[in-house]
C-alpha cells in the first residue's frame, strides 16, 4: 500500500483509512460526504483539516 496524496485522488466517503497530517501525525480518520476529513479521538469523530495524504486500511487478521 502506498500512500495517496490528497491534490490527487480522495478516499470513498464514510469509509475508513489511514490519514497523514501535515505535521507527521498518522491516525485512523475518514473523509466525509460534505469533503471534511475527521479523526477518531478518544472514541469519537472529530473535525480534523491539514490532511495531506491518505492510504487504505489493511485487511484485519483473520481469525487464527
Amino acid at each position: 500500500m502506498n500512500w495517496r496524496s490528497v491534490k490527487d485522488e480522495l478516499p470513498t466517503p464514510g469509509k475508513e483509512v489511514l490519514i497523514y497530517h501535515l505535521h507527521g501525525q498518522r491516525q485512523v480518520g475518514e473523509f466525509d460526504i460534505n469533503r471534511k476529513w475527521s479523526v477518531y479521538y478518544k472514541g469519537h469523530l472529530v473535525e480534523q483539516g491539514g490532511i495531506t495524504h491518505w492510504m487504505p486500511l489493511p485487511e484485519r487478521p483473520k481469525e487464527g
